[in-house]
């Protein structure tokens, strides 16, 4: 009896942190860039990001942005395991050996998967959806567009900052690391966890229409978390995922011209036949070099 009531106090006391940092988030953010729903409707009308007026206002929801990712998703998760689990428990999410061919492994798999996550999309962009849903898929990619603009070294600087570190270590820590872990912890099936936590991963991004895609490419995160044992391989896969897109999108703001939406769409870019075949035999191959050097190696570092 004693025990289910600490359960049920630490419990209580996660999630009112949870609640609590959520709104403090919130909070900060609007203040950081108040009026929110108002800047984001007068962004996606404006035309000209170049403006000198908006580079301010753009800077602002940048740093907005990077706050929320940080409120939302590292910081539950930090609260989660400290009370559930104590400090130990924080150090042990962490603390994996890496081993340098996993994160070889890990980067030209994510880059050969570019062309799969592409497909994926367009294929999803023609499925009949709703008229709501395809205008806010429009809608954030345009909003992604004017986030990503900027010609300067400090605007892809402060962009890989904003897009790329800041939601692949928080965003592995919350979905691999703490629920992917949880789910293993109540469920027996590995695999049926990653999935749990791919479809979470991806519904988070509140993306009807590219659901499909995010959801693919966090089962590929997840398998490489549960094969390697170690957060720091999803997390440099999340970082080149989200890299290469700020850098095409600096090169092509760069050259004046109007950049792919980051969000994966693909543009213009063209796909043979054969650089799919392609793409997949590199993928299966790497990811069996992974799963080779590691099916003896299922276990994580074990939480107190």
């Amino acid at each position: 009896m004693k025990t289910s009531g600490s359960i049920l106090v630490k419990l209580i006391l996660s999630i009112s942190i949870i609640a609590l940092s959520i709104l403090a988030t919130l909070l900060i953010s609007e203040a950081i860039s108040p009026d929110s729903i108002a800047t984001l409707q007068r962004l996606l009308k404006i035309q000209a990001p170049a403006n000198p007026s908006l580079q301010e206002l753009l800077f602002r929801m940048k740093l907005s942005q990077g706050g929320q990712t940080i409120g939302v998703f590292l910081v539950p998760a930090l609260a989660m395991v400290g009370v559930l689990y104590g400090r130990k428990g924080i150090s042990l999410m962490l603390a994996s050996k890496v081993h340098w061919r996993d994160l070889f492994d890990a980067v030209f798999l994510v880059l050969f998967s570019t062309t799969i996550m592409v497909l994926a999309s367009r294929y999803s962009q023609l499925l009949p959806w709703p008229q709501k849903y395809m205008e806010a898929n429009a809608q954030s990619e345009k909003l992604t567009n004017l986030l990503l603009f900027g010609t300067s070294y400090f605007d892809l600087t402060l962009n890989l900052i904003i897009v790329c570190v800041i939601p692949a270590f928080c965003e592995e820590f919350f979905f691999r690391g703490f629920l992917q872990r949880i789910f293993m912890k109540w469920i027996k099936d590995p695999h049926l966890c990653i999935f749990l936590a791919a479809v979470l991963f991806s519904a988070f991004h509140f993306d009807a229409v590219m659901f499909l895609p995010r959801f693919l490419l966090g089962a590929m995160l997840g398998y490489l978390f549960y094969w390697t044992g170690s957060l720091w391989v999803p997390m440099l896969a999340h970082f080149i995922n989200n890299a290469q897109y700020v850098v095409s999108a600096f090169i092509l703001n760069r050259m004046d011209k109007s950049p792919a939406t980051a969000a994966g769409s693909g543009g213009d870019f063209e796909i043979s036949n054969f650089n799919v075949i392609f793409s997949l035999v590199l993928i299966v191959l790497l990811l069996f070099s992974i799963y080779m050097r590691h099916m003896n190696v299922r276990e994580f570092p074990k939480l107190p």
